[in-house]
């Protein structure tokens, strides 16, 4: 889970691999 804030494209593969809509790009900390 903490590779998504490193890797935003790899959580919205993810997303995109559930088939669940993809959420706007999250803003780096």
């Amino acid at each position: 889970m903490i590779m998504q804030i490193i890797q935003p494209n790899l959580m919205r593969d993810a997303y995109d691999t559930t088939g669940v809509p993809k959420p706007p790009p999250p803003k780096p900390r």
